[in-house]
């Protein structure tokens, strides 16, 4: 089923039926593309005009069980291509995303989430909800990924360096090693590997 198929579908079965033909055409032109409308977020559902609560809701959870199905088949996985994995996961979005990936102690991936979204170009992540996440799945290691929207050449700007590091640093506080991080941008990626500083 193509994506617009079953945007129409789902609209259908709500009142935003009544105005399904209004609705696509504003979901196109407010997106550019039917995929990118499962990326969006409530409050860009609700802009377009005819959308209704329980329209945007539907999406919404299509959405999540689109995503779920698609990180079930990485679990378990011995994934060293750091670059693949959050290629998979972090899809083309207005949105900055925040991603940690936590392995076993067999270098398989045991999770991978969305700890944090945000405005284009910013996002903020909290170090207590990486803490969760890892010691949640018991893991010792792990990797974050964030993507830089609407850009396809790869740049690590200082600041991703060091928020990289200041994680790395907090978590190794803790015993849990750092990997590294991705940066993802269109369908591009880079792996920016993490060297905790050496004792003096």
């Amino acid at each position: 089923m193509q994506d617009d198929e079953l945007l129409a579908l789902l609209l259908s079965f709500t009142n935003a039926g009544k105005e399904l033909y209004r609705v696509m055409d504003g979901l196109y032109a407010d997106f550019g593309s039917f995929r990118r409308c499962f990326l969006a977020s409530y409050t860009d559902l609700m802009r377009v005009d005819g959308m209704t609560h329980h329209g945007a809701m539907l999406i919404l959870l299509t959405a999540k069980i689109i995503n779920l199905r698609d990180k079930s088949q990485l679990i378990g996985r011995k994934i060293t291509d750091y670059k693949e994995l959050f290629l998979t996961v972090i899809k083309p979005s207005r949105d900055e995303e925040f991603w940690a990936a936590v392995y076993d102690d067999s270098d398989r991936l045991a999770a991978v989430e969305l700890l944090a979204s945000g405005l284009q170009g910013r996002v903020s992540v909290n170090i207590s909800d990486i803490i969760r996440f890892v010691t949640y799945h018991n893991s010792r290691k792990f990797v974050i990924g964030h993507s830089h929207p609407d850009v396809f050449e790869v740049v690590a700007s200082p600041h991703d360096i060091r928020v990289m590091e200041l994680i790395g640093s907090s978590m190794g506080n803790i015993g849990v090693r750092l990997i590294g991080q991705v940066i993802v941008a269109g369908r591009n990626a880079e792996f920016f590997a993490y060297s905790p500083p050496q004792n003096k």
